[in-house]
């Protein structure tokens, strides 16, 4: 295991593509998880803490896995379950990068803020 603190955000697609597996462990509460976006959106294996920010990206068992927050022992089991299945991490790190594609592009964004926008406009 390898920690190489804080990098250049130019560098992140290449960091990002040689990780085995992107941890998004927060101690505090987060508003969303764009770090972890960016893991996805490179088909790559993605564990986070439970809060409620990182699940709008992660989707425990379908586009990455949710530990419980602050809980050692379940972070560690689920790395070794992650890296004992190299196949199954593949598939769930592609089913992780298609809702990203699906969800969170800027074009997906800004489309549903219009939309509430709209909604909000419209609703006078």
């Amino acid at each position: 295991m390898t920690f190489l603190g804080a990098l250049p955000h130019r560098d992140l697609r290449h960091i990002y593509g040689i990780a085995d597996i992107v941890l998004g462990t927060s101690f505090a509460s987060e508003t969303f998880g764009m770090v972890l976006c960016e893991a996805l959106a490179c088909a790559r294996p993605v564990i986070a803490s439970d809060w409620a920010g990182f699940r709008e990206v992660v989707v425990d068992g379908v586009s990455g896995w949710i530990v419980p927050r602050q809980n050692p022992q379940a972070l560690a089991q689920r790395i070794a379950e992650v890296l004992g299945d190299a196949a199954a991490a593949q598939r769930r790190a592609l089913q992780g990068r298609a809702h990203v594609l699906r969800l969170f592009t800027w074009e997906a964004v800004a489309a549903r803020v219009a939309a509430a926008y709209g909604n909000v406009v419209g609703g006078r």
